[in-house]
């Protein structure tokens, strides 16, 4: 993706075009033709000369700008400045060639207006709307510039003498003009620059005229208002057709739309999009009005957003909105709808998340989130602190975007994520419990270590493991870069990644010393259990998943030795599913010692238990050959006593001391019956 605009090659076209009207005079020297008979009938070549300077003013434009896709007004702190020195500049311009010449009063009273406008916007420019009315009262006031010197220039034939600073008049006009509707959020592109340019070459060439101080200083106006302009690259997102349809659809009807946030940036990247949010001008009355014909979902229409049903699939379309101030760190006192993509764009969190493209605009990136891609940055949409105080769940946001696109956050976002980090104790158990699911499926040891203080904050039980020594031979790293590893060596399953975070979160409760110096840690396991299970309720984890993580953590110590008997035991105690997570958790958690140990033999335990399985091996009393109503034909009450028969059996088949069989197995259960009956 090329940068195809910029505002240094238009600085240096306008010096350019200052040695043009240098060149210019000289031209003039040369062939004798005055001042005072340019452009008259009488000199042809006059005429030639112009449009000689007009053709090689278009050349330089072309060839130091591009030919540029788009462009607009950048959203930065250096704008206002721009345009302040702009204006002030302006205002000096017209105040000196009210001092330096002599005019009519009706010329002296608009220019003290154009004095009073400029200076209006000096001090408009924090409101948008503001400043793009002080653009059209600027721009009424270049028209009249030269209509209130026409009698003049009629009656006293002086058209010689002012036709450099009409052509500079003008051209400000049209560049005033397209300011306007820039500062509406219409750029006319290649005009806009043309006419500023054009504007700043005739204002440096008539300097010396009677109106040369107006025009100099109204070229600096433009020149300062170009320094405001960002280019807005047109990228081909390839969009679904339907997405684009809808955007298309919108557009069509008066209201600006664009894709927005995620499926932007994925799309940039490269990565798979997983769904569409879009974003639009329209009410959700006026979108429900354009969609009329599909079934809609208004659930969510009290927040702007409208679902649109198309081919079953669900399109949310939402509202350009502005939002209030946080007070809860999460939701916003109120929402207001605003018709400016740039507002709704300001209140998302990231830069890379805060871009919007439309298959009719372009790219709109305001807060150059495109370039952060670029470089692996991980800012905010404006002040960090603000921005977490307002969303504390921004910091596992932010956490997320930095894991899975590689970013590194800025010092001041980074900062702020630490600073801002206990506001996460007021979130929702369940949208922390999200985030975290997400973070721990693409996190690696490095990733734990340098967002550890945000860690820590979520999860408080981790903290003893910082730094904590385990002065012992089998461990190189202190309990929490231990975890870290583990965490990075485990296969990204949800409940096997949670299992490594929390696996040794009892070590320093356990932690012994005997004589020699030497750290024991006896019964860690079942404490980290305890906890784990303590953590995950407190989150509101699923059941399911929580009581599988605690199996993990509370036998990740358990032997596992190259024995079928004992394999096909654990087999038939744990199942297939949790025996192959718990060999996955403790080959992970040798990885993470750091040491070179003598490593279990996962690889032979693995393949007996293939065996075991290929094999069709009795691993369970519905795999015996025999059932309850067998055994209560040979005489086993329904009672207790039934269980203990057929577990009796399944220990026979499983310890290889019976085959299996129904005759063995029930003879075997016989004489179980018989010799529990004579106890009896």
């Amino acid at each position: 993706m090329k940068q195809r605009f910029n505002s240094i090659p238009i600085l240096l076209f306008s010096a350019l075009s200052g040695f043009l009207g240098l060149g210019l005079q000289l031209w003039q020297n040369i062939t004798g033709i005055d001042a005072e008979g340019l452009l008259m009938p009488e000199h042809p070549a006059t005429y030639l000369l112009l449009g000689l300077t007009v053709f090689v003013l278009m050349i330089l434009y072309y060839l130091t700008t591009g030919i540029p896709q788009d462009i607009r007004y950048n959203d930065l702190a250096q704008n206002r400045n721009y345009s302040m020195i702009g204006s002030i500049s302006g205002a000096v311009g017209i105040a000196a060639t009210l001092l330096l010449g002599s005019f009519s009063p009706s010329f002296t009273y608009l220019c003290i207006a154009g004095i009073v406008l400029l200076l209006w916007q000096t001090y408009v420019q924090r409101d948008k709307s503001l400043r793009f009315w002080a653009s059209c009262a600027v721009t009424v006031f270049m028209l009249l510039v030269p209509l209130s010197q026409y009698p003049k220039w009629c009656v006293e034939t002086q058209m010689p003498r002012y036709a450099y600073p009409l052509l500079a008049t003008l051209a400000i006009l049209l560049a005033a003009y397209h300011r306007a509707e820039g500062e509406l959020g219409v750029p006319h592109s290649k005009r806009l620059v043309f006419f500023h340019s054009l504007a700043i070459y005739f204002g440096i060439t008539c300097a010396s005229t009677e109106l040369g101080f107006l025009t100099a200083g109204m070229a600096l106006w433009c020149a300062a208002d170009l320094l405001r302009l960002q280019s807005v690259v047109h990228i081909r997102l390839p969009l679904p057709e339907t997405v684009a349809k809808c955007i298309r659809t919108l557009s069509d009807a008066g209201y600006p739309a664009y894709a927005v946030g995620g499926c932007v940036r994925d799309t940039q990247l490269g990565e798979p999009v997983q769904d569409y949010d879009l974003c639009t001008s329209a009410t959700p009355d006026q979108i429900a009005e354009i969609f009329s014909q599909y079934h809609l979902i208004r659930a969510g229409e009290k927040h702007g957003t409208v679902g649109v049903v198309i081919d079953g699939t669900v399109y949310e379309i939402t509202t350009f909105r502005s939002e209030g101030e946080y007070k809860d760190n999460r939701h916003p006192d109120w929402v207001s709808f605003v018709d400016d993509l740039e507002t709704d764009l300001a209140r998302r969190d990231f830069t890379v998340n805060a871009m919007a493209y439309s298959p009719v605009t372009g790219l709109q990136d305001p807060w150059g989130g495109t370039e952060d891609l670029k470089k692996r940055i991980l800012r905010t949409v404006g002040d960090p602190e603000q921005r977490f105080e307002e969303d504390a769940l921004r910091i596992l946001r932010g956490v997320r975007f930095s894991i899975r696109y590689g970013l590194t956050p800025d010092a001041k976002t980074s900062k702020a994520m630490v600073q801002f980090a206990p506001l996460m104790d007021h979130l929702a158990r369940e949208r922390v419990f999200d985030e975290l699911c997400k973070i721990l499926k693409l996190c690696t040891a490095r990733d734990l270590l340098r967002f550890r203080p945000i860690f820590l904050q979520v999860i408080p039980e981790l903290k003893p493991s910082v730094d904590f020594q385990q002065r012992t031979h089998h461990h190189a790293y202190d309990v929490f870069t231990h975890t870290a590893y583990v965490v990075e060596n485990t296969p990204e399953e949800l409940a096997l990644r949670w299992a490594a975070l929390l696996h040794d979160i009892g070590k320093p409760d356990a932690f012994t010393q005997d004589e020699d110096g030497r750290g024991h840690f006896y019964g860690h396991a079942d404490i980290s259990a305890e906890k784990a299970d303590a953590i995950l309720l407190r989150l509101k984890a699923p059941t399911a998943l929580r009581e599988k993580v605690v199996f993990l953590i509370k036998n990740h110590m358990l032997s596992l030795p190259a024995d079928p008997a004992v394999l096909r035991r654990r087999l038939s105690q744990h199942g297939e599913d949790n025996l192959k997570a718990l060999i996955q958790l403790q080959k992970a958690d040798y990885a993470g010692k750091g040491v070179t140990d003598a490593m279990p033999p996962f690889v032979m335990v693995e393949s007996i238990i293939r065996n075991i399985l290929t094999e069709a091996h009795c691993l369970h009393i519905r795999d015996l050959a025999v059932n309850g109503n067998d055994l209560m034909n040979l005489g086993f009450p329904e009672s207790k006593l039934l269980g203990e028969g057929l577990a009796y059996l399944l220990d026979c088949v499983l310890d290889e001391k019976l085959p299996n069989e129904r005759a063995s197995l029930l003879r075997a259960a016989a004489d179980y019956l018989q010799e529990r009956t004579s106890i009896e």
